[in-house]
């Protein structure tokens, strides 16, 4: 940190629990900061430092540390406007602040950069080097011990595609896991192209063969239903 040794959490979100819990683990005491009673409730019963604050308000970001104590700063709002105004602000009261935000595009990722923030945690970005990771592998199913998206119950699940399975010649946005099975499809593993992987952004068009392999997060029970429907 380049500034005092206060971090604050701006976003008492799941994410920003999630965070919070990992910093509680190395012995760090961050303070979660939000203008959501109800989140900043739950946050408490957890027994997490928190703060009332609004972040539209200079007074209240300069009163829990910015531009005084603190040296580390997460936007971890689930907004990305909110994320790039708190980033200008923070930025404008404590140039030497060390700012981490959350983003929720490719193209949020650079307005916040320009606003002033030292890192930019894209979801997407980490989930896909955490496939990337796994297709080297055996194929299996694996339980993230902690997903970027803050949760304990979500899972990365490999789904194959078997010869006659309903899946079989349909397009990944006919898939509609997320309405149907409230599940996220992050992309397919290509058989016929070598274990490539996919992303399912932008490639809607794209239609699965026997032996292509969906990489989906979720509930278990959710990604169990859909392993079951998926069966030949």
């Amino acid at each position: 940190m380049r500034e005092g040794t206060k971090i604050i959490l701006f976003g008492a979100t799941p994410m920003g629990l999630s965070v919070a819990a990992q910093l509680r683990g190395k012995g760090l005491d961050p303070l979660l900061a939000d203008d959501d009673e109800a989140a900043l409730a739950a946050a408490a019963a957890r027994g997490f430092r928190t703060a009332k604050v609004n972040c539209l308000e200079d007074g209240e970001l300069q009163a829990v540390g910015i531009g005084r104590d603190a040296g580390l700063v997460f936007c971890l709002f689930q907004n990305d406007p909110q994320n790039v105004f708190l980033t200008l602000s923070a930025r404008a009261l404590a140039p030497e602040l060390e700012i981490v935000s959350l983003t929720q595009s490719g193209e949020s990722a650079q307005t916040l950069l320009a606003a002033g923030a030292d890192k930019v945690i894209d979801p997407y970005e980490i989930s896909g080097r955490k496939i990337h990771d796994l297709i080297r592998r055996p194929l299996v199913a694996e339980t993230l011990e902690h997903t970027v998206f803050g949760q304990q119950d979500l899972s990365l699940a490999e789904v194959v595609v078997a010869a006659g399975s309903p899946l079989h010649g349909r397009t990944l946005d006919g898939l509609e896991v997320n309405r149907s099975y409230n599940l996220l499809l992050l992309g397919v593993v290509d058989r016929e192209h070598g274990n490539d992987f996919v992303f399912a952004i932008g490639q809607d068009g794209y239609r699965l063969d026997p032996g292509d392999v969906l990489v989906v997060i979720g509930p278990e029970e959710a990604i169990a239903g859909f392993k079951r429907d998926a069966c030949c």
